[in-house]
């Protein structure tokens, strides 16, 4: 399920983002800008240290996997997705995917994957279903340009 604007506990990108404590943490110890160029060893041992962090986080902390794209070049038609893991595994991964405009960049969308996934989890935290507290929330970005702009709300 993916909440929408209309759903009974809503709430606007501004609410979400103004009184939280938003905190940059690499997971990656050996991250580089271009991950085309990483060797398949570099690649395993960054989805062992992925694997790692989701193992130690999973039922004691919502993990959100968010991304952001563009059709076409660096500007065009983009949309944007998060993942919500649950802290539950008797429940259901929540994907939702929404579009983001006709005539943006890449960064742009994943800035919108980030406030996506904030308002899943104030949706999800909201819920009658969630029977205990999430510890923390992490949202999971592979942008540091979009990270660094939500996290001086500038840009």
């Amino acid at each position: 399920m993916c909440w929408r604007e209309s759903s009974k506990f809503s709430v606007s990108s501004l609410s979400i983002l103004g009184n939280i404590n938003i905190y940059k943490n690499a997971i990656l110890t050996h991250a580089s800008v271009n991950s085309q160029s990483k060797t398949k060893e570099e690649k395993d041992r960054d989805c062992a240290e992925v694997n790692t962090f989701v193992q130690l986080h999973s039922g004691k902390s919502l993990l959100i996997f968010t991304d952001g794209s563009v059709h076409s070049g660096s500007v065009g038609c983009g949309a944007c997705t998060a993942v919500l893991f649950p802290l539950s595994l008797d429940e259901n991964q929540i994907t939702c995917v929404e579009p983001v405009g006709k005539n943006v960049s890449a960064v742009i969308c994943e800035i919108y994957g980030i406030i996506l996934a904030l308002k899943l989890a104030v949706n999800y935290c909201g819920s009658s279903k969630v029977k205990k507290a999430a510890k923390s929330v992490f949202v999971l970005c592979d942008s540091s340009v979009a990270i660094d702009m939500i996290i001086q709300r500038s840009g």
